[in-house]
C-alpha cells in the first residue's frame, strides 16, 4: 500500500525539479497491483506535478471524487485528457450548486457546468455512488453520511438550502492488519465518517485500527489558515488516536497548519503532514 499526494497545498521540495501547490488535493493510491486517483486537485497543477514524479495517469485503474468542490475536481478535465478509458465513480448530487456563505455574501465553490460538460462528453464513464458499495473486496466507497455547517449552502431552484453534504465520499481500503480511511475535505465531520467508517469495518472485517489519510477541515477558512479550529473534531481525533482506534493520521490540504501543529503538540510521532510529492506509509 502506497499513497502520494499529487496536489496539496503544501509541496515537498525536489531539487531542481520543483512540484507546484495549489490549495486543493489529489492523492494516488497504489494497492493489490491497482492504481486509484482520489480526486484531481482545482487545476492543471495535476499534470505538471505528475510529470515531475513520473507518474503515468494513463495507467490509473479508478478515478474517485470526493465532493464536488472546485479545488477537488477543477483538474479532472485535464486527467482525462490523459486516460480514455478510466471509471469515474461520484455520487449523483456532485451537480448541485454548493456555496459558501459569509453573511450577505455568497461564493461559489462547485462546478456545476464542468460536471455538465465532462458528463455529456463522457456519460459511459460516470459511475454514480448512491449507497455504500465496494469496488473490490478490500476497497469500499463509503456515502450517505450528512453533516451540517450553516456556512455551506445549496442553491436549489433559486432558494438557499443548508449543505447537508449528502455528495460526499471517502474511501475504505483494507490492507493486512490496517484499514485506511482516506477524506476528501470531511465536511460532514471527520468524527461523523470515522464512526461510520468504525460501524462498518466491525460488521464486515472485525475490529481493526484505522490510518487516517486527507483532508480534516479543522479550521474555518483552510485557504488562509485563520478562522476558529474545530476544537471538538481535533479533541475527538486526539482521544481516538490514545484509544489506539487510530494508528496513525496523515493530514493535509484543509486540515491547516494551524490545526496540524496542535495535532502534533498533543499526539507527536502519530500524525505526519502528508505533502504533495511525499510518499505515505
Amino acid at each position: 500500500m502506497k499513497i502520494i499526494p499529487l496536489v496539496d497545498d503544501m509541496c515537498h521540495h525536489i531539487p531542481c525539479n520543483p512540484l507546484r501547490k495549489a490549495h486543493g488535493l489529489s492523492l494516488l493510491i497504489q494497492h493489490n497491483n491497482k492504481t486509484l486517483l482520489f480526486d484531481t486537485g482545482p487545476s492543471d497543477a495535476i499534470l505538471h506535478n505528475s510529470h515531475k514524479l513520473h507518474i503515468n495517469l494513463h495507467t490509473i485503474d479508478h478515478i474517485i471524487i470526493s465532493h464536488p468542490h472546485y479545488d477537488h475536481i477543477g483538474g479532472l478535465p485535464y486527467v482525462l485528457t490523459q486516460n480514455d478509458s478510466t471509471p469515474i465513480h461520484l455520487s449523483p448530487y456532485c451537480f448541485q450548486s454548493c456555496y459558501y456563505k459569509l453573511g450577505p455574501f455568497s461564493f461559489p465553490i462547485s462546478h456545476p457546468t464542468l460536471l455538465d460538460n465532462l458528463y455529456t462528453d463522457y456519460r459511459s464513464r460516470f459511475h454514480f455512488i448512491s449507497t455504500t458499495q465496494a469496488i473490490d473486496t478490500d476497497t469500499i466507497l463509503l456515502t450517505n453520511i450528512f453533516g451540517k455547517d450553516s456556512s455551506f449552502k445549496i442553491k436549489n431552484n433559486g432558494k438557499w438550502q443548508f449543505d447537508t453534504f449528502n455528495y460526499e465520499v471517502s474511501l475504505l481500503i483494507r490492507d493486512g492488519a490496517y484499514i485506511y480511511l482516506i477524506t476528501g475535505c470531511s465536511h460532514a465531520g471527520i468524527s461523523t465518517i470515522l464512526e461510520k467508517a468504525i460501524e462498518y469495518t466491525a460488521d464486515n472485517y472485525g475490529p481493526l485500527p484505522f490510518i487516517v489519510i486527507g483532508g480534516l477541515h479543522l479550521i474555518q477558512f483552510p485557504k488562509y489558515n485563520l478562522g476558529f479550529l474545530r476544537q471538538n473534531e481535533i479533541d475527538y481525533l486526539v482521544t481516538q488516536t490514545r484509544r489506539g482506534v487510530i494508528s496513525h493520521l496523515y493530514v493535509n490540504h484543509c486540515t491547516s497548519q494551524r490545526a496540524y501543529k496542535k495535532l502534533k503538540q498533543k499526539l507527536g510521532n502519530a500524525v505526519t503532514y502528508l505533502c504533495a510529492g511525499q510518499w505515505a506509509p
